[in-house]
């Protein structure tokens, strides 16, 4: 399957990291009110895209998204001008690390890509994944929470492999984790 994932930022940032633990933990089912469970059994990054916007009249905003990983750093950058967004469209080279598929728990800490973003930024992420089989791999726990409703879906910040409140990268489009 294929989706995108779309995030807005309650802060600024530079140079944070996004790993494959971020991308395998973006939706969690709730087992209970405290314990959550990884949909993910695999996940490939396929494109990042990212807007800004700078007030008219305001100083201007920069977005860049770096590769991670081997091979070129392959940097895509631009900056609001007015009321002109920044707007960036990245993909992962073709054979580097960034454009491989991971397994749940293998390669967790490699380092996908690189986000510099304003407060507000829009960031959508475009991935695909195959959905945990039970009977075939069994789930990988997710991030610990409180508050959650067992057998909904939660989204997970995109910069955090925790709570919602840990990350600036806020999901859009599904239920935060709470």
């Amino acid at each position: 399957m294929s989706k995108i994932f779309r995030y807005q930022s309650n802060a600024a940032g530079t140079q944070t990291l996004i790993t494959v633990a971020n991308l395998q933990a973006l939706l969690v089912f709730a087992l209970t009110a405290t314990t959550t469970t990884r949909l993910f059994r695999s996940v490939r990054l396929r494109k990042v895209e990212v807007w800004a916007i700078g007030a008219q009249n305001a100083a201007s905003e920069r977005v860049a998204v770096t590769g991670g990983g081997d091979g070129p750093a392959n940097t895509r950058a631009d900056v609001s001008m007015g009321v002109t967004p920044a707007h960036v469209v990245w993909r992962p080279a073709p054979q580097s690390r960034s454009a491989l598929w991971y397994d749940s728990g293998s390669s967790e800490a490699t380092n996908l890509f690189e986000l510099d973003y304003p407060n507000s930024a829009i960031i959508d992420v475009t991935v695909e994944f195959i959905v945990v089989d039970s009977a075939e791999n069994g789930p990988t726990a997710g991030p610990a929470t409180a508050g959650a409703t067992a057998g909904n879906i939660y989204g997970c910040t995109l910069d955090s492999t925790g709570r919602t409140g840990s990350g600036k990268l806020q999901p859009q489009d599904y239920t935060p984790l709470p």
